[in-house]
C-alpha cells in the first residue's frame, strides 16, 4: 500500500497545514485544490495512490463527495478522508470512507488514514 496521500482542499493555508501534518507523520503528499484535478491525479496515477484527505465543499464539477464515491466504486484499497465545518454526510459511507469535521485534529485525521493504511 502507497503512503502518497492527496490532500484535496480549495483553501491554501488548510491544505498547506493539512500537508505539512501529514509530511511530519512520514506521508508522501500531493496537494490539489479540487476535485477535479483529484480525481485527474488518481485515473493517471492510481496505483500510487494510497489514501485521499478532502475537504466536502469545492469549487469546480467533483465536490468531495463525489470524488469519494467516484474513488470507492473504482479503487476500493484507496482509502478515503472527507472533512467539513458545513457538511455531515448523512447517509452510511462505505469503509473505505472516513469522515472528520473541522475543525480537524491531527491525531483524528492520522487515526482515519493510518487504520486502513
Amino acid at each position: 500500500m502507497s503512503k502518497r496521500v492527496l490532500v484535496v482542499e480549495d483553501d491554501p493555508m488548510l491544505r498547506m497545514d493539512a500537508a505539512t501534518m501529514l509530511e511530519e507523520a512520514g506521508f508522501d503528499v500531493v496537494q490539489l485544490e479540487t476535485g477535479d484535478s483529484a480525481l485527474a491525479y488518481v485515473l493517471e496515477q492510481s496505483e500510487s495512490v494510497g489514501a485521499v484527505f478532502s475537504d466536502v465543499q469545492m469549487p469546480g464539477d467533483t465536490d468531495g463527495l463525489d470524488l469519494a464515491a467516484y474513488i470507492a466504486m473504482n479503487w476500493p484499497a484507496i482509502t478515503i478522508v472527507l472533512t467539513s465545518g458545513r457538511v455531515h454526510p448523512t447517509r452510511d459511507l462505505p469503509d473505505n470512507i472516513k469522515f472528520v469535521s473541522k475543525p480537524w485534529i491531527p491525531e483524528e485525521v492520522l487515526a482515519a488514514l493510518t487504520g486502513a493504511l
